[in-house]
């Protein structure tokens, strides 16, 4: 059967000469993977990380896999495919999705949230601390978003999730100075927030904790190796 749906491209793998497989988190049916035949002569431009697409795709009775007749941008981005350290994020963005979307569930809100969000990003100039404040933002649609139970945190629960001046005592826990960005940048608004002067061993820091953070809360997490890229740059 023939349907037509939206998505966010994520990852492809090459499958054959000319095809590749691609996982794309879609508005109406969660991430999928379908089978894009011929799809490394054909619209291999648009499959860009965290292109926003539509998809013709046909179900097969005969295999879970679908397989995509027809993919069109939905949205063309300006600066993203250009701008290396924004090409840098996608990338980062992107597989971090990959690794915390995997349900097949409908998740509107997710969807629309990441599209508006791509488009945000598209236009954006402030990047410094965009990666973190994505990271943070993105836990309200995963259900893990820190608590801030103290006015001026010293220590991140890893296990309850909480921003606060006791130590766990029995958790594993972070203490270091990311626990006080953390908290500034889910107090801020977000113009404020990506304005903080965060220098750039601190936002390394900072980033490696958070990446630290969701192991603890995403199953099967695995830490985006594009993070090494984006370390790079901001060297």
């Amino acid at each position: 059967m023939k349907t037509v749906v939206n998505g966010i491209f994520l990852k492809r793998i090459s499958f054959s000469e000319t095809s590749l497989i691609v996982t794309v988190f879609t508005r109406q049916h969660g991430t999928k993977t379908y089978l894009f035949p011929g799809g490394k002569k054909k619209n291999s431009n648009v499959l860009q990380p965290l292109a926003l697409v539509e998809l013709e795709t046909f179900n097969r009775p005969d295999s879970d896999l679908g397989k995509i007749a027809r993919i069109s941008p939905e949205y063309v981005y300006q600066t993203i495919p250009f701008h290396p350290i924004k090409s840098g994020i996608a990338f980062f963005i992107a597989e971090l999705l990959a690794s915390c979307l995997k349900s097949e569930d409908q998740d509107t809100q997710g969807f629309d949230f990441l599209s508006q969000e791509m488009i945000y990003f598209d236009q954006l100039d402030q990047l410094g601390n965009y990666p973190a404040w994505f990271l943070l933002e993105f836990t309200l649609y995963i259900g893990c978003t820190p608590h801030v139970v103290d006015d001026s945190p010293n220590y991140l629960d890893l296990i309850d999730g909480t921003l606060t001046c006791a130590k766990p005592p029995n958790h594993a826990y972070i203490k270091t100075t990311s626990v006080n960005w953390m908290h500034e940048l889910l107090k801020l608004p977000k113009e404020q927030g990506l304005s903080l002067p965060i220098p750039k061993a601190e936002r390394k820091l900072l980033l490696g904790d958070l990446l630290t953070y969701y192991t603890h809360h995403v199953d099967g997490f695995k830490t985006p190796k594009s993070l090494e890229v984006l370390e790079t740059i901001w060297a």
